[in-house]
């Protein structure tokens, strides 16, 4: 099942207005976001959530220290703040952050916590999207994505998605054994053009990033990766979030959890797990050589890509 991403903003927008026009009178109306480490360090994404919730109050604070109250939605910054909410047996509605969706997976299913209560909002970019990119770039492409064990879980979601915005997509297992150079002719021979990276530690690091993307880019073979640092390796484009559009879509989030929670059940189908507004980063090095769009037309283009399964 794909999950609604374009026009979503317009569902969060609605609900956020919807619940803002509300008596004040109702659970879950505080705002507490947990970090690790000082309060500086967290004051850019703090100011944005902020800014971002005007009618809410938003208070911020370490885990290490007295949890909440049990009716208070907590903004949870990062893995590490999960796990100690974890292993504290935390109750409150949880808004995980900063966290790709490969870990939170991992991290849900190592422990007991009751997902009714877990509401993510994944840092990496949403596959959905990062595949209209490749399609409003390069167009009808043939592209590939390896998966291990830790991301096999996407492939369903990943045929679907490439399905539905037009692109002929081939997952391939990674084997750690299969070197650079020889998964490059093997992409090579299967007319591959572009390929998709994951956050998969198992397969990009630091240490295996750029020879990899540097091999296929010698066999002719673009790399979509999943941050503006891959770039750096060779990769061609990304889509990534800003914090302003973290915080928006937190903000979203926490509209449709207190929609649901006065009893406006038909709100959950908006749940949000990426967000709805995104950056785009194109490799200078490859901006003319490959004749990328401008940023506005391929924004429109994923828009008008992702729009049939936005509809409700």
């Amino acid at each position: 099942m794909i999950k609604r991403h374009a026009g979503l903003r317009h569902w969060g927008l609605a609900i956020l207005v919807y619940v803002s026009c509300l008596p004040s009178a109702w659970p879950h109306r505080d705002v507490c976001v947990l970090y690790v480490g000082s309060a500086e360090v967290n004051r850019v994404f703090i100011d944005a959530l902020t800014a971002a919730m005007p009618r809410y109050s938003v208070r911020a604070q370490s885990v290490s220290g007295d949890l909440p109250a049990d009716d208070t939605i907590v903004v949870a910054l990062g893995p590490k703040v999960l796990q100690v909410l974890q292993q504290r047996q935390a109750t409150q509605v949880l808004v995980p952050i900063f966290i790709s969706r490969v870990s939170y997976r991992q991290l849900v299913d190592e422990s007991d916590y009751d997902p009714s209560r877990l509401w993510p909002i994944y840092s990496d970019p949403s596959p959905l999207h990062q595949l209209a990119l490749i399609r409003a770039s390069f167009g009808r492409v043939r592209t590939t994505v390896l998966l291990s064990e830790k991301t096999r879980f996407l492939q369903p979601e990943l045929l679907a998605s490439a399905e539905s915005v037009g692109i002929a997509l081939k997952i391939r297992d990674y084997k750690i054994t299969e070197s650079a150079r020889l998964l490059g002719r093997k992409l090579r021979r299967n007319y591959t053009k572009v390929l998709l990276a994951l956050p998969d530690a198992t397969i990009y690091d630091e240490t295996t990033s750029k020879p990899l993307i540097k091999t296929l880019n010698r066999n002719s073979i673009l790399t979509v990766g999943f941050s503006p640092q891959m770039l750096e390796f060779g990769a061609v484009a990304t889509i990534h979030y800003s914090i302003d559009n973290i915080a928006e879509a937190v903000a979203e989030q926490i509209a449709i959890i207190k929609a649901v929670d006065i009893g406006k059940k038909s709100f959950i189908s908006a749940k949000i797990d990426y967000p709805a507004n995104y950056e785009i980063a194109i490799n200078d090095r490859f901006r003319l050589s490959l004749n990328f769009k401008r940023t506005k037309t391929l924004r429109r283009l994923i828009a008008k890509y992702t729009e049939q399964i936005s509809k409700p």
